[in-house]
């Protein structure tokens, strides 16, 4: 099993979906959870989100769509990488009993990926989905935050899975924007997530005293 795999090569993917793991990592440590498991819950999700470019060309070749991504889908490199990013997920979710989030929480994920091996690049529906996917890692870290608080979990995930897609679409309606523009925006949106998780867990640990 052989083939030419290439990272996902989206800036804006990269740097929402990091910052939606960073975010959450600050919200289950907050709340105790164990580092060893955080630790390995981030590194799934990012062998995942790295798997990416090959998802989209598999799942191209399967279904037969015409948007592929630039690497072969018979890479063994894309394969492991899914393989073993889910694995690790689900090692670190299991344990709490929201081994069940892991697998819900990559729906949002496997239709972005299928609408993009589907539709041209800016397709509205496109953004939005794949937007509203770059959420998941804070609902899934919010498992590991609040086991048996899927209130909790839900509310914390609320401002990237809302946010995320309306500053997508916002960049849509001026494209062709500037690089540089769109890079402000998905940095902007990192640091106010980054922030908005820190006073979340101060919140959590004030009204805990």
């Amino acid at each position: 099993m052989t083939g030419r795999f290439h990272l996902p090569r989206e800036h804006g993917g990269w740097t929402l979906w990091g910052t939606a793991i960073v975010a959450g990592a600050i919200h289950a440590l907050g709340h105790g959870a164990p580092r060893g498991l955080v630790l390995m819950l981030g590194g799934g999700l990012f062998l995942l989100y790295a798997a990416g470019d090959w998802a989209q060309s598999a799942i191209a070749e399967w279904v037969g769509l015409p948007m592929r991504g630039r690497s072969d889908p018979d890479s063994a490199v894309g394969v492991v990488l899914l393989v073993g990013g889910f694995v690790l997920g689900l090692v670190a979710t299991m344990p709490l009993d929201a081994g069940w989030l892991l697998d819900l929480g990559l729906v949002p994920a496997v239709m972005a990926t299928h609408e993009r091996a589907k539709r041209k690049p800016f397709d509205r529906v496109l953004l939005a989905v794949s937007s509203f996917a770059l959420s998941v890692p804070a609902l899934l870290f919010g498992a590991l935050a609040a086991p048996g608080c899927v209130k909790c979990a839900l509310a914390f995930w609320s401002l990237p899975a809302v946010g995320y897609p309306l500053l997508t679409l916002l960049i849509a309606t001026r494209l062709p924007a500037p690089p540089a523009t769109v890079k402000r925006l998905g940095w902007i949106a990192a640091a106010v997530t980054v922030i908005l998780a820190g006073a979340w867990v101060a919140r959590f640990r004030l009204l805990s005293k």
